[in-house]
C-alpha cells in the first residue's frame, strides 16, 4: 500500500463527524481497501495483551469501547 493510501484510514477517523474517539479506522480488506470502522476484539487471555490495552487507555486517557 502506497503512503497516500495507508494514510486514508486516519485521515478518515480524524475529519468523519460521525467517528467516534476510541473506535479503530482500517482498511476494508485487512491491508488494501477503502477505509472503513473496525471490530475492536475483547482484552486478550494473555496478561501482556491486557497490560498493552490498559497502559494504550492509561496513556492516552481515552477508553476503548468493546
Amino acid at each position: 500500500m502506497t503512503t497516500d493510501r495507508g494514510a486514508l484510514s486516519q485521515l478518515r477517523a480524524a475529519t468523519d463527524p460521525t467517528a467516534r474517539g476510541g473506535t479503530l479506522y482500517g482498511p476494508a480488506f485487512v491491508s488494501f481497501g477503502p477505509p472503513v470502522r473496525k471490530t475492536l476484539f475483547p482484552f486478550g487471555v494473555d496478561a501482556g495483551i491486557r497490560a498493552l490495552w490498559e497502559i494504550s487507555e492509561r496513556e492516552t486517557g481515552v477508553p476503548i469501547r468493546l
